[in-house]
């Protein structure tokens, strides 16, 4: 099985494209541990880009880029360690995101696309977007990100965030926060 298991790893190492050019300052940080839901794998890439792959064969079904803002990335680096999964338990089999990929990114945002199409979850936040810089103080792009995959609980999504020690002073707060894994609205948080 281990031959079978490394030409997988292969596969989706080398299928996303998402690697440093030569002469970017970008730190590149490929630490995404993949998610398999039934017959797909989800990734995200370095730069935020969230890739579904077949489990099988490695084949891309589809491929969503988050467009982070250059200078978190220029701040911060370029790191993604993971995505999460959520199927919301009311909604209609095929309905558009029932089934919902969420991630946090370099640039403070929280996201939801469609775990069947890629497509954003138009009411999750605004386009399948939630800006996450609200409430966390002031800090230069790059000194906060969110870089591990958020877990869900009963509909929250929970998101921590990295923040860069003795970077700016004041430093950004290094809140844990909920929000509702349909809307995305803000329903909890805890300073740390």
């Amino acid at each position: 099985h281990y031959p079978l298991r490394r030409q997988r790893q292969m596969c989706i190492r080398d299928s996303h494209g998402d690697v440093k050019l030569p002469g970017t300052k970008v730190a590149y940080l490929n630490e995404s541990t993949p998610l398999k839901i039934g017959e797909l794998l989800y990734t995200c890439t370095p730069r935020q880009i969230i890739v579904a792959v077949e489990a099988t064969t490695g084949k891309e079904r589809w491929r969503f880029d988050s467009r982070v803002d250059e200078a978190y990335l220029k701040g911060g680096g370029a790191n993604c360690r993971g995505v999460s999964y959520y199927q919301v338990p009311d909604a209609q089999p095929g309905a558009v995101c029932a089934r919902r990929i969420i991630w946090g990114t370099t640039d403070v945002r929280l996201g939801a696309v469609d775990a069947d199409t890629g497509t954003p979850c138009p009411g999750f936040g605004q386009n399948g977007f939630v800006d996450l810089k609200d409430g966390i103080g002031q800090f230069r792009a790059g000194s906060t990100a969110i870089t591990s995959a958020p877990v869900v609980v009963r509909g929250t999504v929970i998101t921590g965030a990295q923040v860069i020690d003795s970077d700016v002073r004041p430093a950004p707060s290094g809140v844990v926060r909920g929000y509702d894994a349909v809307t995305g609205q803000q329903l909890s948080l805890i300073h740390i």
